[in-house]
């Protein structure tokens, strides 16, 4: 029977979807089965496991993986890794939403899921499923267990056209992904960060004066894609929102405001607006961007570099790059 005090709020859409069904006892199995190379929890995010110890944690993670990846199997995606930092990024938020006594995309200073995630040094694309069980029963490993494969099986059991949660678990660009599981007293909370690694950048400004332009230099690390446009999306610094604002369920996106850099045409051609281009493309999948702050008030800058397969097919949104603008 599912727990009625599980709550699912909405998820960014994804890309794709399947039918499986997973069971609770293959999952306590694998929280009970012996560990390896299992994540070793570091201290500056220990408190995010606060009433958790870190020898629970791990292993839960770890059947989470597994669950996960069974699903993506079955739909015939690729398996994924899981990546330290989204799992920190991931706990700080599941600790806040649990003390909190709160479910939401926002944290308590109004970031999102991509604004946390670039905060803490990453920019992968990212996106987040978040749920709650408030008063379990137990405490205990073993129920924490069961609790935890109720909340993903709930969001992994949506039907369509409801299934954000879902898609978002089966969308192929993903490669990685993080759980944080936070316990206050006897709520709960599991937060799915899942992450997609198809550029590597070298290292840039993460300040910079507005109405300034800021170089970005990497390459594909996929030969199978190749690069479409970029967009850059403006928003203003995050304020706080009121608590009753957090306990309301809702989805979250890239702000309203954007500009659109394309591809540099071949010489001696232009687009229909007259516009050349601005990405340069090279071998090897080598790439620059100039990225134009074009806004005079302070605020966040998102980058996303948008890819596809070669034929043009299967487009996706491959970073969330955060420059701080001045």
């Amino acid at each position: 029977m599912s727990n009625p005090n599980l709550k699912l709020p909405g998820s960014p859409a994804s890309l794709s979807d399947a039918d499986m069904l997973t069971t609770r006892r293959s999952f306590l199995l694998a929280l009970g089965s012996p560990l390896i190379g299992s994540l070793t929890v570091r201290r500056n995010y220990a408190a995010a496991i606060r009433q958790l110890a870190a020898g629970d944690v791990a292993p839960a993670r770890s059947a989470l993986l597994s669950l996960v990846n069974a699903e993506r199997m079955a739909a015939g995606e690729s398996s994924l890794g899981l990546d330290d930092m989204a799992c920190l990024v991931a706990d700080q938020h599941a600790l806040e939403m649990a003390q909190g006594k709160f479910l939401s995309h926002w944290g308590r200073d109004g970031r999102k899921p991509y604004n946390r995630y670039g905060d803490a040094g990453g920019f992968h694309a990212v996106q987040e499923n978040v749920a709650a069980a408030n008063k379990i029963e137990s405490r205990t490993v073993s129920y924490i267990g069961f609790v935890l494969t109720e909340m993903h099986t709930r969001m992994y059991g949506e039907v369509p056209p409801n299934d954000g949660h879902r898609r978002t678990i089966l969308a192929p660009q993903h490669t990685d992904v993080g759980f944080g599981i936070a316990l206050s007293d006897r709520d709960l909370r599991l937060v799915e960060l899942y992450v997609g690694k198809h550029i590597e950048l070298e290292p840039f400004p993460r300040k910079a004066k507005g109405k300034t332009t800021v170089q970005l230099h990497g390459k594909l690390l996929n030969p199978g894609y190749k690069l479409n446009y970029a967009e850059v999306f403006f928003e203003p610094q995050p304020t706080p929102p009121k608590i009753d604002w957090l306990q309301e369920p809702r989805p979250y996106s890239l702000p309203d405001e954007y500009r659109t850099i394309r591809l540099l045409a071949p010489k001696g051609s232009e687009y229909v607006d007259g516009v050349r281009g601005e990405i340069e493309v090279g071998r090897n999948g080598r790439f620059r961007i100039p990225v134009y702050l074009y806004q005079n008030e302070p605020g966040r800058y998102t980058v996303v570099i948008c890819l596809s397969e070669l034929n043009g097919s299967k487009e996706f949104r491959a970073t969330n790059i955060c420059i701080f603008g001045s």
